[in-house]
C-alpha cells in the first residue's frame, strides 16, 4: 500500500494488481467482500435501510455496530477458480473442505468459529447424503457447539431446473429439457432414484434426432460424432458415491457452441428425457439440471439450461410464482434448492423481503406450498431459517460495501441473507 500512495491516495487497482487479484477485484463489486461486509462490517444490513419493521415509516440510523462480530477475528479464503466454472459442481468439494481447514488451522482449539458459505450448486441427492454435506456435519460434530456452518438455499426457485413425478408399474413422464444455443459450457443433469427402483428405464431424444436406446439400471451408453467424439452421454450406475440413498442417472451434453474447430458440439433445443417404471409399485423420481450460470466479473460463456412445458405457469401473474397441487406439471419450484446446504448439521437460509409481501420469489419458502406432493426419503425443500435479502419488491437486494475504499454496492439473492444469521450465530457463540 504504501509502495502505491500517490499524492497521498492509495491507487487501489495497483495492490490488487501486485497480488494477482486483478480478475476477481478489478470492479466495482465483488460476492465475497460484500458477502463479507454483512457478516461482520462496521454496521449491520438493517442499520443501513429505512423501514424497517416495527418502524416502517422510520429512516436509516446509520448506527455502528458495537457486536462481537464487528471487532472479531477474520479468517477468508478463495475458492479455486477452476472450481468456480466447473459447471458440473464435482471439483468443488475438496476445495470447499480445503477452505474449512484451513480456517480451523487458523484458529485457536478454544475458538468458536462461524463460516459463512454462500456459494452451492443444483444438482445432488437434496437429502444430506452427498459426500460435503456428510463431511461438513462430521467436522461440526467433531467441533460440538464451537464450529457453525451456515449457507444460502439458492436463487433458483424460479429457474425451472427441478422436475418431480410418481410414477406407477407402465407408466411414464417426459421431461423437455432446453439447452441454450451458444453456451460454451457441458450441461448435466441427475434423475435421483430411491432404493430398490431398480425397475426405471430412460430414454434420451437429442433436438431433431432419432431416439437413443432406452437404457435401464447398470447400464450406460454415448451419442458420438462420426469421428467418434462424444456429444452426449448417459450413466446409469447401481450405485453412486455422490448420495447414500438410491443411485443417480446422469446425463451430460457437449457444449452448443465452441470457437475452435476441435470441440465437438451438441445441438441446442429440447432434448427429450422419457422415464419409465416397469416395475410393481409407485416410484418417485426427482431431475435437477446442475447450476450453469456466470458468476460476477467472470465471462465463461455459461447459458443456463432449464426445462419447459405447457403447464408451468410464466406468465407472471399473481399466483404463478409458486407450485399449486392441481397443477400436472411436473415441473416443479419447490425442490430448486442448494444441494450443499440439506445436511442435518448446517444452516440453510432463504430470503424475505425487509418490506411489501414477505417471500423474495427466487428464494424457496418457508412453509413449502406443495408439501402435499411426494418425495423421496429425506429431500430437503425447506429453510431452516430466513433473513433479508430485498429491501422490498422493487428495490431488490441489499447495500453492502464494494471493491473499493467506501464504495457501495448492491446485490441480490440469498447470499445476502447467509450472512445475516452467520453474524447472529457468532453472537451467540
Amino acid at each position: 500500500m504504501q509502495q502505491n500512495t500517490f499524492g497521498g491516495l492509495i491507487d487501489e487497482t495497483a495492490v490488487y494488481d501486485q497480488f494477482k487479484m486483478g480478475m476477481e477485484l478489478d470492479k466495482r463489486v465483488n460476492h465475497g467482500t460484500h458477502v463479507l461486509d454483512i457478516a461482520c462490517g462496521p454496521r449491520t444490513v438493517l442499520a443501513q435501510i429505512a423501514g424497517v419493521p416495527p418502524f416502517p415509516n422510520a429512516p436509516p440510523t446509520w448506527a455502528l455496530a458495537d457486536d462481537d462480530a464487528s471487532s472479531c477475528d477474520i479468517v477468508a479464503v478463495q475458492l479455486d477458480w477452476d472450481t468456480v466454472v466447473d459447471t458440473s459442481g464435482g471439483s468443488m468439494n475438496v476445495h470447499i473442505m480445503d477452505g474449512l481447514m484451513y480456517i480451523l488451522s487458523r484458529c485457536a482449539s478454544t475458538a468458536k468459529v462461524a463460516v459463512n458459505l454462500s456459494w452451492g450448486t443444483l444438482a445432488g441427492p437434496h437429502d444430506g447424503s452427498s459426500v460435503l454435506e456428510a463431511a461438513m456435519d462430521q467436522l461440526i460434530t467433531l467441533k460440538g457447539d464451537a464450529l457453525q456452518i451456515v449457507l444460502p438455499v439458492s436463487n433458483n426457485y424460479q429457474s425451472r431446473t427441478h422436475a418431480n413425478q410418481t410414477l406407477s408399474k407402465g407408466e411414464q413422464v417426459t421431461l423437455n429439457w432446453r439447452g441454450q444455443p451458444g453456451d460454451l459450457t457441458q450441461n448435466f443433469l441427475e434423475l435421483w432414484l430411491p432404493a430398490g427402483a431398480q425397475g426405471i428405464e430412460v430414454q434420451l431424444t437429442p433436438p431433431g434426432q432419432p431416439s437413443l436406446p432406452p437404457l435401464a439400471w447398470g447400464k450406460s451408453g454415448t451419442w458420438n460424432t462420426r469421428s467418434g467424439k462424444p456429444l452426449c452421454a448417459l450413466i446409469y450406475p447401481k450405485s453412486v458415491a455422490t448420495g447414500a440413498n438410491g443411485t443417480c442417472a446422469l446425463i451430460a451434453i457437449a457444449p452448443t457452441f465452441g470457437f475452435a474447430k476441435s470441440v465437438a458440439t451438441a445441438p441446442s433445443g429440447v432434448w427429450e428425457v422419457k422415464i419409465t417404471n416397469t416395475q410393481p409399485g409407485k416410484v418417485t423420481v426427482d431431475a435437477y439440471v446442475e447450476r450453469d450460470d456466470q458468476i460476477i466479473g467472470v465471462q465463461t460463456g455459461a447459458r443456463q439450461s432449464h426445462f419447459e412445458d405447457q403447464w408451468y405457469d410464466t406468465s407472471g401473474n399473481p399466483g404463478s410464482f409458486e407450485d399449486h397441487p392441481n397443477n400436472p406439471s411436473p415441473i416443479r419450484r419447490s425442490g430448486n434448492f442448494n444441494s450443499i446446504a440439506t445436511g442435518t448439521k448446517t444452516i440453510s437460509v432463504g430470503g424475505i423481503r425487509v418490506a411489501g409481501p414477505m417471500w423474495a420469489k427466487y428464494s424457496p419458502r418457508k412453509p413449502d406450498p406443495d408439501a402435499s406432493r411426494p418425495e423421496r426419503p429425506g429431500v430437503v425443500k425447506v429453510p431452516d431459517t430466513q433473513a433479508y435479502s430485498d429491501e422490498n419488491p422493487v428495490l431488490r437486494g441489499l447495500k453492502a460495501a464494494g471493491t473499493r475504499s467506501g464504495g457501495v454496492a448492491r446485490l441480490v439473492g440469498t447470499s445476502d441473507a447467509a450472512p445475516q444469521v452467520t453474524r447472529k450465530i457468532f453472537n451467540a457463540l
